[in-house]
C-alpha cells in the first residue's frame, strides 16, 4: 500500500508539469494516426519496460480489435525464431531490427520503454525505426540516454527520489501514464469506429 500510495502521488505530480502534459497529448494524436489508417503499432521495452510493453500490447488489442480493417499491436522480440536465432551471441539486436525492416511501414510507430540509461536493444529497435522513416514515442528516466535523438517524441520521468523503492515507483509511473494514453486513445478510437462506419 505504501509504494502504491508513493507511485501514485509522483505520478500526481508528474501529470502537473505543463511540458509532460503536452507530451502524452501529443502521444495520443500520434497512436490515433496509426489507428486511423490502419498501421502497426510496434511496442518495444527493455528490463522492466517489457513489462509495460506487454501490458500497453493487451491495452491496444482491446481497443482496437474491433476495427473492421486490422490494425495491430505488436511487441518486438517476442518472436521465438528470431529469438532462438540470436542465441546467446548478442545478435537478438539486430534481429529486432531486421523485423522492423522487413514488417515495417510507413502508417506504423515505435512505442519504447527503456528504465534504463542505455539498451542496445531499445536502440536499435529506434535506429531501425528512423531509418524506415516511422514516428517514435520513448518512455525514459534519464535525460541523456544516447536512445532521445532518434525519438519523434521522449516522455522523460524524473527518476523517484525515495532510494528505498525508487526503481518501482518510476516503473510504475511509466506504466501508469501509458495507461492514461490508452485510455485516452480508446475514446478516440470509438469516434474513429463511428466516421468508419458513416
Amino acid at each position: 500500500i505504501y509504494h502504491l500510495t508513493s507511485t501514485c502521488n509522483f505520478v500526481e505530480q508528474q501529470l502537473k508539469d505543463d511540458l509532460i502534459i503536452r507530451q502524452v497529448e501529443k502521444s495520443v494524436d500520434l497512436l490515433a494516426n496509426v489507428v486511423n489508417s490502419f498501421g502497426t503499432i510496434w511496442l518495444c521495452g527493455s528490463s522492466s519496460g517489457l513489462s509495460t510493453a506487454l501490458y500497453v500490447n493487451y491495452k491496444l488489442s482491446t481497443t482496437i480489435s474491433r476495427f473492421e480493417r486490422p490494425t495491430r499491436s505488436l511487441v518486438l522480440g517476442l518472436n521465438p525464431i528470431l529469438s532462438s536465432t540470436a542465441d546467446n551471441k548478442g545478435n537478438l539486436v539486430e534481429t529486432l531490427a531486421e523485423e522492423l525492416f522487413i514488417q515495417g511501414r510507413k502508417n506504423d510507430i515505435l512505442w519504447c520503454f527503456c528504465p534504463d540509461v542505455e539498451s542496445k536493444l531499445v536502440l536499435n529497435a529506434l535506429i531501425a525505426a528512423y531509418k524506415i522513416k516511422i514516428p517514435t514515442i520513448v518512455f525514459t528516466t534519464y535525460p541523456g540516454a544516447p536512445l532521445i535523438k532518434f525519438a519523434t517524441l521522449k516522455i522523460l520521468i524524473q527518476s523517484f527520489k525515495e532510494s528505498d523503492h525508487a526503481g518501482y515507483c518510476t516503473d510504475q509511473a511509466h506504466f501508469f501514464l501509458a495507461s492514461i494514453i490508452c485510455n485516452h486513445l480508446k475514446r478516440i478510437s470509438r469516434r474513429i469506429q463511428l466516421n468508419t462506419n458513416d
